[in-house]
């Protein structure tokens, strides 16, 4: 929020280093990601596996 004022009065979850809008739209993030992770772990060994 401080590098973002606009974000001061949104709800964000902090985890980490990075922050991200919570949203309904998180569970569709969530699944694109898994997807997404998924095929890249095909092509590399260096992404670590889904819990």
């Amino acid at each position: 929020m401080r590098d973002d004022p606009s974000l001061r009065e949104l709800p964000v979850a902090v985890g980490g280093r990075s922050a991200m809008a919570t949203s309904p739209a998180m569970k569709k993030y969530r699944i694109a990601s898994r997807q997404i992770f998924a095929v890249c772990r095909g092509h590399t060994e260096h992404l670590p596996h889904e819990r």
